[in-house]
């Protein structure tokens, strides 16, 4: 979960190129601030279901995890064998945003065995999406 009660939203939400006082004071370069300031405006990005780009993303996880598997819908009980909460794996972005989505495409592109191992629940005990919770 990302917000300012979280320890990554306490990062995040200042005010000024200084952490807050309870934690070591520290300046940012000018190039840090910037990619600071871009990475908020990303965790701000809701998934939304209806964007092209994000169903698209939906569907690069499926086809990273289930290469010979074909996907028969963006809401199929078919999620579920990924470790998603329902047939419909919007519901589940919902406190994270589309950021959440962009980190599990990175991990399963850095990891394809690992993410490919776990579409199996029996071979290492636990789908992959409900690692991410």
């Amino acid at each position: 979960m990302v917000g300012p009660r979280s320890w990554v939203g306490g990062l995040f939400h200042r005010s000024s190129n200084k952490r807050h006082v309870k934690f070591i004071d520290y300046s940012l370069s000018p190039i840090q601030e910037q990619r600071l300031q871009r990475l908020q405006e990303r965790l701000q990005v809701p998934f939304d279901e209806t964007h092209l780009d994000h169903q698209e993303a939906l569907k690069t996880l499926w086809r990273a995890a289930f290469p010979n598997i074909a996907l028969k819908g963006l809401i199929s009980d078919q999620w579920k064998d990924m470790g998603w909460q329902g047939p419909n794996p919007s519901t589940d972005f919902r406190g994270c945003g589309f950021i959440s989505l962009e980190n599990l495409l990175f991990f399963a592109r850095t990891y394809p065995v690992i993410v490919q191992a776990r579409r199996d629940p029996s071979s290492l005990g636990i789908p992959i999406c409900c690692c991410w919770h």
